[in-house]
């Protein structure tokens, strides 16, 4: 994650359009490497002028955001400075549980079928419930969800939907 900071201000151009103008706003969009499955979570609105941190999203190296004036017809954007000064590096990824399963020989830990969890899921080895930290046999896909299937071969491990009380955000363990 990229924390990038800009100076600037949404100005009104000189036309018809804008002597009508009363508010103006400068969206932030993501337009690098989006996860969330619905395009109006990839971007935000920010008052009409000022200095801002935004946070932008870095996968592979890369990251990307667009700045738009709004409205469009009325206004233009003038940046005067944008800089770059710190990368987060996240070494926790977490997954949103939406249910867990007790089949006996195993426990199925299920989670929504999208991009950004194929990518969480893609190198695991175990999974944080309640400050325990289990192996991670595989991750199956199957309608419309992903599960995490955690052996328990000798019927021990006691985790089911009640470990959901409590929230629903699990760690991964790499």
């Amino acid at each position: 994650m990229a924390d990038v900071y800009i100076d600037y201000a949404v100005k009104k151009k000189d036309n018809r359009i804008a002597k009508l103008l009363f508010h103006s706003v400068l969206k932030v969009q993501n337009t690098g490497t989006q996860y969330a499955e619905d395009e109006y979570y990839e971007y935000n609105y920010l008052r009409n002028a000022g200095n801002e941190y935004i946070p932008v999203t870095v996968v592979d190296g890369y990251g990307e955001v667009t700045l738009t004036s709004l409205p469009d017809a009325a206004t233009h954007l003038e940046l005067y400075e944008s800089s770059c000064d710190t990368i987060y590096n996240v070494i926790y990824d977490y997954v949103e549980a939406s249910f867990v399963e007790d089949k006996g020989a195993e426990i199925l830990v299920a989670t929504a079928d999208n991009k950004f969890n194929e990518d969480i899921l893609k190198d695991i080895a175990g999974i944080m419930i309640e400050e325990n930290v289990y192996q991670v046999l595989e991750v199956r896909k199957d309608d419309g969800q992903l599960y995490i299937v955690i052996p328990d071969e000798e019927d021990t491990i006691n985790i089911d939907d009640s470990v959901l009380d409590d929230g629903n955000m699990f760690q991964i363990v790499r």
